[in-house]
């Protein structure tokens, strides 16, 4: 049996609905049409309070498979795991805003190089 496609995914858990007062991003493999069977679903978030956003995250998901928090003060930034639907989740939270962020921004690069490089290029 095969998983839900990550869109599936994300509308039956609501994570976007949740995460709205930080500005969701979807990036990764998944929304640019390169899902592999161990790709995850990448959420990039700005996050000022991340007591909150962790509070928030585990509340909701902390029940799930894969739970856990991960602070990076290195990057100030927190990382949120879980699995839900066949699907790993990762939810980034930075205190940057999301066009900032490297994440969004190499998802951004990659986005643009499919666009030029067409399907031969996501083939490859």
């Amino acid at each position: 049996m095969s998983r839900v496609a990550h869109v599936v995914a994300l509308q039956r858990t609501s994570v976007l609905t949740l995460l709205a007062p930080y500005d969701p991003h979807v990036a990764g493999t998944p929304p640019l049409g390169l899902d592999l069977p161990d790709s995850d679903i990448d959420v990039v978030c700005e996050v000022r309070d991340f007591d909150a956003f962790a509070a928030l995250l585990t509340e909701h998901f902390g029940d799930r498979p894969d739970f856990s928090v991960h602070a990076r003060p290195d990057l100030d930034a927190m990382i949120i795991r879980f699995s839900a639907w066949d699907w790993p989740f990762e939810i980034f939270g930075q205190a940057l805003p999301v066009a900032q962020q490297h994440g969004w921004r190499h998802f951004c690069v990659e986005r643009r190089l499919l666009d030029l490089g067409g399907p031969a290029l996501a083939q490859a």
